[in-house]
């Protein structure tokens, strides 16, 4: 419920709660969303690094975007012959990044990767994949019975990532 309530809150400038935490609980909350219903069929293979510290971070929000790109990988695998989706997780020495707003370099250590061996995003939406109603997908069903996109979901992930202070 209260994932549903942030995304139709998406355009409130109101920031989730922050916390320390593991990452690990929110990413097996979204691996099992996935698994019990539109990845139930894709193999979902990890690759955790154990020793990963706490992170500040809103569950919820880590749930949602996590939820999303398994989504996303899920669809971009239909009639995929062998489809796989792979979560894995590392620790980044060194990366950060300028986030333009005078408090200098913020690092980045924490990596969370979703992956598909879907065809990839098309080259004409690479530029603009996190802008509102950009989308890979009709807006109507498609040929799989599957809504289409809305182009909603990627600017609605890149919003809750910079305000947890991260990158996408």
């Amino acid at each position: 419920a209260a994932l549903i309530d942030a995304m139709q809150n998406f355009s409130m400038e109101q920031a989730p709660a922050f916390v320390l935490e593991n990452i690990y609980p929110a990413i097996n909350q979204a691996r099992e969303v996935a698994k019990a219903g539109f990845a139930q069929h894709i193999p979902v293979v990890e690759h955790y690094d154990p020793s990963l510290p706490e992170a500040v971070i809103s569950h919820d929000s880590l749930v949602q975007i996590l939820i999303n790109f398994l989504k996303n990988a899920s669809e971009a695998l239909v009639n995929k012959d062998n489809p796989c989706i792979t979560i894995s997780t590392a620790y980044r020495h060194g990366l950060s990044y300028d986030s333009g707003d005078g408090r200098g370099r913020i690092a980045l250590p924490v990596e969370i990767c979703v992956s598909d061996n879907g065809p990839g995003v098309p080259p004409e939406l690479v530029d603009d994949m996190f802008s509102p109603f950009v989308s890979g997908r009709s807006l109507g069903a498609g040929a799989s019975g599957h809504a289409g996109g809305q182009g909603l979901g990627l600017a609605m992930v890149d919003k809750l990532v910079r305000e947890m202070g991260g990158l996408v």
